[in-house]
């Protein structure tokens, strides 16, 4: 995908607030950190109609936080296609370590470089490196500063994630299914 000309849309599927597993209010608040730092960036969220995601979009100013209200899967993941990079996000606790991310077979297929903002020795951590689909901040790093240099090389068409098709394919829902 080529790097948008004006802001960098981030796209995040489902429910941004589910504390403490996800942690919607941190990465807004990132959002918005690395917006003020002179990055045009917006995050738009696909389906989430919890009275928490509709507070931060009126929090928000400049239109850097766009929801997006519930449709069917099938039309989330194609109209999820606009967004530049897509967002997957798990806490640091003991069960996110061992756990692959749901969303993850379906944001692999959708040949976006994912923001993985989740535990460095995670599953999910190591499928994104594995699959070489995009860029792992560790859920104890400073996520504004880490953010911050993906982005300025995302635009700079620097340091782009390589995809390795064949380990993509390991984590298809026809390939993970046989295992389940």
């Amino acid at each position: 995908a080529q790097a948008s000309r004006g802001a960098i849309h981030i796209g995040f599927l489902g429910n941004l607030f589910k504390p403490p597993k996800v942690p919607g209010h941190e990465i807004i608040d990132t959002i918005h950190q690395v917006h003020n730092s002179g990055i045009d960036v917006r995050l738009h969220i696909f389906g989430d109609d919890s009275s928490s995601a509709k507070k931060a979009v009126d929090q928000s100013k400049n239109r850097i936080i766009v929801l997006h209200p519930p449709t069917s899967h099938e039309e989330s993941l194609r109209r999820i296609l606009d967004c530049d990079l897509l967002l997957l996000a798990l806490s640091n606790l003991q069960n996110c370590y061992t756990i692959m991310h749901g969303k993850l077979p379906h944001y692999l297929l959708l040949e976006r470089p994912i923001l993985a903002l989740v535990p460095s020795e995670s599953a999910v951590a190591d499928i994104v490196r594995k699959t070489g689909s995009g860029y792992v901040i560790d859920s104890d790093a400073d996520w504004g500063d880490e953010l911050k240099k993906i982005l300025m090389d995302y635009q700079a068409q620097r340091n782009l994630p390589e995809r390795d098709a064949t380990e993509i394919e390991k984590y298809s829902w026809d390939n993970i299914s046989k295992k389940w």
